[in-house]
């Protein structure tokens, strides 16, 4: 899959944006979280704030399963600041 997206990034079928969260996917998935982590930081710096959303809570989910539950919990903050969606608005609620 990594090299299938190596490919659409260099042909330029995909928007950046779009490869770097894919390939945290990707990485993701295939348990090397320090490299989803940062292709996740760097789709965040490259969509609007309204966008990075799923990449703050994917950050948070790989803090979680690292038991690092400070860093999670920025992160799931961060998804729900960010978020248009009104449940995460109740979810905030819940948090504090």
């Amino acid at each position: 899959a990594l090299d299938s997206l190596e490919q659409a990034k260099a042909t330029g079928a995909v928007l950046t944006s779009q490869w770097y969260y894919l390939s945290a996917l990707s990485q993701m998935k295939i348990q090397k979280d320090e490299e989803a982590v940062a292709d996740f930081n760097k789709y965040i710096e490259l969509v609007e704030p309204a966008n990075s959303t799923r990449g703050y809570f994917f950050i948070g989910q790989i803090y979680t399963k690292q038991k690092k539950y400070e860093e999670a919990l920025t992160h799931y903050e961060l998804a729900i600041d960010t978020s248009t969606d009104p449940k995460l608005d109740r979810a905030e609620l819940k948090l504090k």
